[in-house]
């Protein structure tokens, strides 16, 4: 949802397009809209749940804007772990990379411009590879291809659950297609997870308060809703009150209408509509679960604040859950919170790694980048 808090590092901008978000799974493979950036929490690793759950655990609470296409398509893949390998870049230097009328293009020509299009984002991806390889030197960790291999199934099978019309395989390429992620980029990325996933996998701790939680997200009550998110409290006031006036058999309409014109969710493009969730699940503000939990099916819920606005939803259904104990899928779950806390966990090492200072730019379309996109990047 639009409404919900922002990290408290990173604008979207910068690190989500350093690290796959499971969000966008659920709005390109149910949706066939265009990709859009959205996050709660800035997500690294994909989440392994119950399979018919899994577009439901990835629904990340805020969506903030579109993705410029220049940022995500038009730099080569500038990654420390690709440099290393095979850069484009350093074969290019004496080269015409292009010609147009039969008059050559250099990458001299082209660097100011790639820098100003997307050098921010490549920056980060930079700092980030560097310093992971440094700390995971440090710790005397080897990457191994198994754990890169095993990035790349996780993602593989987030994908499988999460589309019922395209295979895996189709649903990643156009990810990859829509974020810029070439074959250098997208190696780099899966080892950044690796080496995160590596680094914070003997600090998770799955206490019974997590697995009651994830249980509940899992196999707990559902429902489903429209929601209108709007700015001000008058606002969602006035849209309650105009939807108030509608006949109850006409009530589901008006709401769809009302928030394809008027929400500033990303829903907003399907009347509102928001797939079923678990009253339990975390990953939702509690204000928007409460009202939910409140408000009988066909009915409007009160106008509810949110993080950087207010909301009013249409409870569409409530499902009471397959009654499951704990014990009995016990495995599952904790496969399943696992799964999120070393995603948390890899989030927060990203960040903190991220923000460190000694990041010194000395070239004029590289800072108007970093400035303008919003990175986060320290001298």
């Amino acid at each position: 949802m639009k409404n919900f808090p922002m990290p408290p590092i990173f604008t979207v901008q910068g690190l989500q397009q350093a690290l796959i978000p499971d969000k966008l799974v659920r709005f390109i493979t149910e949706f066939q809209i265009p990709f859009v950036q959205s996050l709660s929490f800035i997500v690294t690793g994909l989440v392994i749940t119950h399979p018919s759950k899994a577009a439901l655990l990835t629904h990340s609470a805020q969506t903030v804007q579109t993705i410029q296409t220049a940022r995500m398509t038009v730099l080569p893949t500038l990654t420390a772990h690709a440099i290393q390998t095979a850069s484009p870049i350093a074969s290019a230097a004496g080269r015409s990379l292009a010609f147009i009328d039969n008059k050559p293009v250099s990458l001299a020509e082209l660097a100011p411009l790639l820098l100003e299009a997307a050098g921010g984002q490549a920056l980060l991806e930079i700092t980030l590879d560097r310093r992971l390889e440094a700390r995971v030197a440090q710790a005397r960790i080897t990457i191994e291809p198994a754990a890169i291999e095993a990035e790349r199934q996780s993602l593989t099978r987030t994908m499988a659950a999460a589309s019922d019309n395209d295979t895996a395989a189709v649903v990643l390429e156009r990810i990859k297609a829509q974020r810029g992620l070439g074959e250098r980029r997208f190696a780099a990325l899966l080892r950044r997870n690796a080496m995160l996933r590596t680094l914070v996998k003997e600090t998770i701790i799955l206490s019974e308060e997590i697995l009651t939680q994830t249980h509940q997200a899992l196999f707990g009550p559902q429902v489903t809703i429209r929601i209108i998110t709007v700015a001000t409290q008058q606002e969602a006031t006035a849209a309650a009150t105009s939807l108030k006036a509608a006949p109850v058999a006409n009530l589901e309409h008006a709401f769809t209408e009302l928030a394809m014109t008027t929400s500033t969710d990303s829903s907003s493009g399907l009347g509102g509509l928001v797939p079923a969730f678990a009253l339990a699940d975390p990953n939702m503000p509690l204000s928007m679960r409460s009202a939910a939990a409140g408000t009988p099916p066909g009915t409007l819920s009160a106008v509810f604040q949110l993080d950087n606005g207010y909301g009013l939803m249409l409870v569409k259904s409530r499902t009471d859950g397959d009654g499951s104990s704990l014990q009995s899928k016990r495995a599952e779950v904790m496969a399943a919170a696992r799964s999120r806390q070393e995603r948390l966990a890899m989030e927060r090492l990203a960040r903190l790694i991220g923000s460190e200072p000694g990041v010194m730019i000395t070239d004029g379309s590289l800072q108007w980048s970093v400035k303008s996109g919003g990175f986060e990047l320290r001298p």
